[in-house]
């Protein structure tokens, strides 16, 4: 395996598939979708805070873009990653504390932002930098840099805290040589920052890959309508880095719920599965409201004898990759899955 932070996130108990990585662009998130997104989160700061960590210039670029003055001597900067509920990234330098709030694709929480009463009250993060701030006898000033939010946050000050937002194209060193620094903004780009992601396809030129493309979304539409899916949802994501990625259709729960309860598949809220490539792999994917579920569809999975029975324990996540012996065109392959589900009877419990 590639070694990146793509790559040890993979291997990370932060880890989601790389398919439902960004499935918070199709609508509302679930409580478990919550917490995978914030792993997200958490191990982009773990990322970044890496990089300030080893790299001279990157260091003195982000603590000049977050405002921190006489960044030259950014080397005696002290940084801490989620030691604190209330600090994604907490970087003390000798003339400021700065709170660093990292954002992925969301909104910032009452708690979390700087213009809400929440913010300076109990659980607040103001609240909680603040009394951090008296226990260590630091006479500084705090600094609340909120990295990539979605809503709009004008520069402030208000109870001794000073806040402003940043945005991650601001944290781009676009002249980097560095293979650490190319790593980090590919890592980030895998994440789920858009403007890393964009990053991530400059400069490729798609030659016969496109026509690979094309006849890849047709397999796929030609499945959906086979088997009448209704208001599938494009997802794709690239690793630039391991040079990986998947291209697949999301199968919306609310939308077919007939479908759901002719294949006996009991799912968790908003998504019933997804369809697609997994690199070079055709799989098939179901996301199983509990594990009683998820043992039932795993025993008939495996009765229908159509490639390696895959499984992520964690969130009840059931699935199927096509064989590389199998004679049958991906196609045909995606549409006998959902037949031989469609058609299969429960298997009996054991006794």
């Amino acid at each position: 395996m590639e070694v990146s932070f793509s790559a040890l996130f993979k291997k990370s108990r932060f880890y989601t598939p790389a398919e439902r990585l960004l499935v918070q662009e199709y609508g509302g998130l679930t409580k478990r979708q919550k917490r995978e997104h914030r792993n997200l989160e958490r191990f982009a700061a773990a990322a970044v805070g890496f990089c300030l960590k080893h790299h001279k210039g990157f260091r003195r670029h982000f603590l000049t873009v977050i405002g921190v003055k006489n960044a030259p001597e950014s080397h005696k900067a002290g940084l801490s990653v989620e030691d604190f509920d209330w600090a994604d990234l907490l970087i003390t330098t000798r003339n400021s504390m700065s709170v660093i709030e990292f954002k992925i694709q969301a909104d910032l929480r009452a708690h979390q932002n700087p213009t809400t009463k929440a913010f300076y009250l109990g659980k607040g993060y103001g609240n909680q930098a603040l009394t951090y701030q008296r226990e260590q006898e630091y006479h500084l000033p705090i600094n609340y840099v909120v990295l990539g939010c979605k809503e709009s946050l004008q520069p402030g000050i208000k109870n001794n805290i000073k806040f402003r937002k940043v945005e991650w194209s601001d944290i781009h060193l676009s002249r980097a040589k560095s293979s650490l620094l190319r790593d980090l903004f590919d890592g980030l780009g895998y994440f789920g920052v858009d403007y890393f992601r964009s990053m991530q396809t400059k400069d490729e030129i798609v030659e016969r890959e496109g026509i690979e493309a094309a006849k890849v979304y047709q397999i796929l539409r030609n499945v959906a309508k086979e088997m009448h899916i209704s208001r599938p949802n494009v997802e794709g994501n690239y690793d630039r880095s391991g040079q990986t990625g998947s291209f697949g259709l999301y199968i919306p729960l609310g939308a077919n719920r007939s479908f759901a309860k002719r294949l006996k598949v009991s799912a968790r809220p908003k998504q019933l599965g997804w369809f697609g490539y997994e690199g070079e792999n055709a799989s098939v994917w179901f996301y199983c409201a509990g594990e009683k579920s998820a043992n039932d569809l795993k025993a008939r999975i495996k009765a229908t004898q159509k490639g390696k029975l895959q499984q992520n324990r964690q969130y009840n996540d059931i699935g199927v990759r096509r064989d590389d012996d199998t004679s049958e065109g991906d196609q045909e392959w995606f549409i006998s899955v959902f037949r031989k589900l469609l058609k299969g009877k429960r298997p009996r419990p054991s006794c």
